[in-house]
Parts: structure tokens; sequence; C-alpha cells
């Protein structure tokens, strides 16, 4: 018998730490498309590069830090 079947408290702090991860990854996400959003604002992203960058970023938050040090975008400029 497992533990959480003879103890509910168990089986509430169970469900009260996946409620709290999922949370967590919701905020997670949220921000980190805050700052995709802002690198798109200031042309250091273009939009199609968006849904890679961002799943990347999820993956390792590090690469946020290299997608800010790009040069921003020139008008009337080539993508690089």
């Amino acid at each position: 018998m497992a533990i959480h079947e003879m103890n509910p408290t168990v089986e509430n702090l169970e469900a009260k730490v996946a409620l709290l991860t999922r949370q967590l990854a919701e905020e997670r996400t949220a921000q980190i498309t805050i700052v995709i959003n802002n690198l798109v604002e200031a042309r250091q992203l273009t939009p199609p590069e968006v849904p890679k960058a961002l799943a990347r970023a999820l993956a390792d938050a590090s690469y946020l830090a290299e997608l800010r040090m790009r040069t921003p975008l020139q008008t009337g400029a080539c993508p690089q």
C-alpha cells in the first residue's frame, strides 16, 4: 500500500506541490515571453524567429543573454 493511500495529508501535499509546480512553470513561460516580445520590439529578434527562440529560451534561459547581445536590425536591412 502506498504512503498516500494511508495518509490523506501526504496526498494533499502532493497535490499542492503539483499545483505550485504548474504555476511556477506558467510564470516562467510568461516572463520569458515578455522578454522575447521586448526583443522583437527592440528589433533584436524578428517575428518569424519567435517560436524557436521561445522554445530554446524555455529549455535554457541563458539563451536570452545571447539574444540580448544582438545588434538591432536597421529599417530596411535584411535579417541576419
